[in-house]
């Protein structure tokens, strides 16, 4: 039997002893690097912010963020007030790519980040980001993967490109999932 966890601020499921049982609830955003901070991209930016206050997420992973995207959640939205948990780490991808800084990821949380680490791409694209967070239940950890997208090694999305990156995709997955913890709960996303 799983031991049941009731939290108020946090919903309640049950078994089918009618067991209650502590839900964690988990989304991930891809924000694109490229659309914050330009007058263009102020609806996209307000659709994102608006379905992450509608969302019930305890926690959420972002891919693509930049220096400008966590002023925008932090400072402008004070989307930490919902998740006053967060982690920003930017990093510039090699490969002389035309926008770099596409690489950064982040978590945000209502509960608190014990650890939170970057693991670099052995294909070096974008980087994972490894956390531990303590929740009623315990410690889980949360791998937050942006794998390398079908472009080319300059970020051109030809057509050859779809076919000679799915070995990188595989190739980073394994690499990654050697970071794992093995005996905390995991989610992967």
């Amino acid at each position: 039997k799983t031991p049941a966890v009731r939290d108020e601020d946090h919903p309640i499921c049950t078994t089918e002893d009618n067991e209650e049982l502590f839900k964690l609830r988990v989304c991930s955003y891809n924000v694109n690097f490229g659309c914050c901070g330009f007058s263009h991209y102020d609806e996209f930016e307000e659709s994102i912010y608006t379905a992450l206050m509608k969302t019930e997420c305890d926690v959420v992973l972002f891919q693509e963020t930049t220096p400008e995207w966590e002023t925008y959640f932090c400072e402008y939205k004070k989307l930490d007030e919902k998740y006053p948990y967060h982690e920003f780490q930017h990093y510039e991808i090699p490969y002389g790519l035309r926008r770099p800084e596409a690489g950064g990821i982040a978590i945000m949380s209502k509960f608190r980040i014990l650890s939170c680490d970057l693991i670099m791409s052995p294909c070096n694209w974008f980087p994972a980001q490894l956390s531990v967070i303590e929740t009623p239940i315990g410690k889980i950890q949360l791998m937050n993967l942006h794998l390398r997208p079908p472009l080319t090694d300059s970020a051109l999305p030809l057509p050859h490109a779809y076919f000679y990156s799915k070995s990188d995709r595989k190739k980073e997955v394994q690499w990654f999932g050697t970071f794992l913890q093995p005996n905390l709960p995991t989610v992967v996303y």
